[in-house]
């Protein structure tokens, strides 16, 4: 299957680009359509269609009870896309892809930072105005670091809208010290 040569192409790359990123995503969610596997696949589909689209029409139930738990728990598994890593490597392992990209904390905070770069400029809405996911600010200093700070806005079941302001940031520093200690705690993809 060509698709499968396409991706596996993008996940040699040393160093996957925002342009890379798009690509990747998109042949994943094509990959998932022609093997009907919207459901299984849920987050992928969804990020998928994020990068391509700034209007949804639901969201995943995964991101409604993250977005539900960063309130009462003050905890954020969004924030560094953990969810979406679960994922991808369950969809790794099924098709064999290599997983570098999931078990090298460089690559894997360059990948979620190429990510967050994108989605800048992909403020999200749903179709009945009951979510937004709206980029506050960015900085950037010589690719060195990277932050951004965004705020979730939906409705809960009550009707109410609440608003959630988090943020996500990446020094490189940071992970060159710590990817034994990260992969403990994340879980290294098989």
């Amino acid at each position: 299957m060509k698709i499968i040569n396409n991706i596996n192409y993008i996940l040699k790359k040393e160093f996957l680009e925002m342009e890379d990123v798009v690509y990747l995503l998109n042949r994943i969610r094509i990959l998932i359509e022609s093997k009907n596997q919207k459901k299984k696949y849920e987050l992928l589909n969804f990020y998928g269609n994020w990068i391509a689209h700034y209007e949804i029409e639901q969201l995943p139930n995964k991101i409604i009870n993250e977005i539900q738990n960063m309130e009462k728990k003050h905890t954020n598994r969004i924030q560094d896309h953990w969810l979406l890593r679960s994922e991808l490597c369950l969809l790794f392992q099924e098709n064999n892809f290599q997983k570098d990209l999931l078990n090298d904390r460089g690559k894997w905070d360059r990948f979620s930072t190429s990510l967050y770069r994108i989605l800048i400029d992909t403020p999200l809405v749903n179709k009945d105005n009951s979510f937004n996911f709206i980029f506050k600010d960015s900085n950037e200093k010589e690719g060195k670091s990277f932050s951004c700070s965004y705020e979730i806005q939906y409705q809960n079941s009550t009707g109410i809208t609440n608003t959630i302001s988090a943020s996500y940031a990446i020094h490189e520093s940071l992970y060159k010290k710590n990817n034994k200690k990260w992969l403990t705690q994340e879980g290294v993809c098989n």
